[in-house]
């Protein structure tokens, strides 16, 4: 269980190993910080990593585009409407992306306000090794078939995951039918069961990421179809999962 983890002899974590095929293998530093990472997580429910405030940041390290569409985008939610009056800073702390801890009195971006709404440039600065891809091809048979469209955090957008997330969702579903349907108020749904699918999928990848790991975050769509990877380990036994 990641609670009980890093496992070592001799009461040194340095002595800890990882089964690799048939052979145990000491574990890197990378991995022990990633176990003590883990462990972290699932001995405390309440502890979050989205919350880490990033030393030394401010509104300018936020892009400002993003974040005018990001206050735009929840006028349409209940507490949305509640929040509109409400300065910049104000509003940042509401949605989790701004935060003063009480204690040492330091206050800055969070972790998750980074990476939802980061500018390119502060993203590159303070996580180096944060990365987005999405990428398409026309072939599937080929392993090594050249992709044909992609999308990738390259200094020419801003890069976060809120942009990522809503210039990518138009690509995966364009080809997804939308029958005629009436809800109960007789207006139009498009949205299908596969579009929620997707939708959710696409979502959980980049929620459900280790963004301290090396690599990032990377989407295929193919035409047998779809497949999303991210960094991380599970947290929950396999047989819970499922």
């Amino acid at each position: 269980l990641p609670e009980q983890r890093p496992v070592f002899i001799r009461d040194r974590e340095e002595n800890s190993y990882l089964r690799s095929a048939s052979a145990d293998v000491r574990c890197k530093r990378e991995d022990l910080i990633r176990m003590r990472r883990n462990r972290d997580i699932a001995e405390c429910p309440t502890y979050s990593q989205d919350d880490v405030i990033i030393p030394h940041t401010s509104l300018k390290d936020l892009d400002a585009d993003t974040f005018k569409k990001f206050r735009n985008h929840t006028r349409y939610t209940q507490m949305g409407e509640i929040w509109q009056g409400l300065d910049d800073v104000t509003f940042l702390k509401k949605v989790g992306a701004y935060r003063r801890d009480r204690e040492s009195g330091q206050e800055g971006i969070t972790l998750a306000g980074l990476l939802m709404l980061g500018n390119c440039d502060a993203l590159a600065e303070l996580r180096p090794h944060f990365h987005l891809d999405y990428f398409e091809y026309e072939e599937s048979e080929d392993p090594n078939a050249r992709w044909c469209d992609r999308i990738s955090n390259d200094g020419t957008w801003p890069g976060n995951l809120y942009e990522f997330f809503f210039r990518v969702l138009p690509r995966l579903v364009e080809n997804l039918k939308r029958p005629f349907k009436l809800d109960a108020n007789l207006l139009r749904k498009d949205d299908t069961p596969a579009h929620v699918a997707v939708r959710e999928a696409f979502a959980n990848a980049l929620i459900h990421a280790d963004y301290h790991e090396r690599f990032g975050v990377r989407v295929e769509k193919r035409p047998t179809g779809l497949v999303f990877m991210n960094p991380g380990c599970l947290l929950v036994p396999r047989t819970q999962l499922f």
